[in-house]
């Protein structure tokens, strides 16, 4: 594309691919190359910077290519890009001061390679990545000074929904999160983000995410702290599922592991 594309301030999506019949599947379309520039905070889901599809696509693949694209203050909800098809690739992008994160809401099979998020200590608001769904590789990412909480955690990984409908929550499996780098987070590692079971005595089955995530392996990482986070991780449901292997936790030198 190679665009410059800043100052939306209306509803909608900045870029949207769109799915309209079978014969826009396996698109290979290429988002490279651009700058997107600040979007104001519009609340809701009504203005992300990049939409791959939507809640019905989740089952279609479009290998999309998003890379090499520089994100500043992309602030127009909480997620940047909302993947919703399949088998897409985002690498070598840098989110810079972005209140929002790049999320696997939809689409399975993700690759999240080699991207840089920049925060600060200005807004607690800055997100990294958030994982739902089925698939993915996580790895080579860097983060510094991401300071949101649950679903603009640094790393999210989500519960999802029993017998999911089509627009809810999958439950997150089969992911790989290796080689990836945290500096300077806040409670970097975020799992079973939106559990919600407190609520099942008011809130249809359909809308209980019960389901934490399983056969997931996070391994090879490191979170290094020039200051004690007394909650490097932390666990909203259960961390059963996931297999944690030689992952180093530097905590301003008083948790070392």
């Amino acid at each position: 594309m190679n665009s410059y594309l800043s100052g939306k301030s209306n509803d909608g999506e900045t870029v949207r691919v769109f799915f309209t019949g079978n014969e826009h599947i396996n698109n290979h379309h290429q988002i490279v190359n651009n700058y997107f520039g600040p979007r104001p905070r519009k609340g809701g889901p009504r203005a992300e910077t990049i939409r791959i599809g939507d809640s019905k696509t989740r089952v279609s693949p479009s290998f999309t290519n998003v890379s090499n694209n520089y994100f500043e203050a992309c602030n127009g909800e909480v997620e940047i890009i909302s993947d919703k098809t399949n088998f897409n690739t985002f690498k070598n992008n840098i989110f810079y001061k972005c209140e929002g994160s790049l999320v696997l809401r939809h689409g399975s099979y993700a690759t999240v390679d080699g991207n840089i998020f920049i925060g600060g200590d200005e807004s607690n608001f800055y997100g990294g990545i958030r994982i739902v769904n089925t698939g993915h590789w996580i790895t080579n990412n860097y983060f510094y000074k991401i300071k949101g909480e649950q679903f603009r955690s640094p790393l999210a990984i989500m519960n999802g929904i029993p017998m999911t409908p089509l627009n809810r929550y999958l439950q997150v499996s089969d992911v790989v999160v290796a080689y990836n780098t945290w500096i300077d987070c806040k409670s970097p590692w975020q799992i079973g983000v939106g559990q919600n079971l407190k609520s099942a005595d008011v809130l249809p089955p359909s809308e209980i995410r019960s389901a934490p995530p399983i056969r997931t392996i996070v391994a090879n990482n490191i979170i290094y702290n020039t200051q004690v986070d007394k909650t490097p991780v932390i666990n909203h449901s259960t961390m059963e599922g996931i297999l944690f292997k030689n992952n180093i936790i530097d905590n301003a030198s008083e948790d070392r592991f």
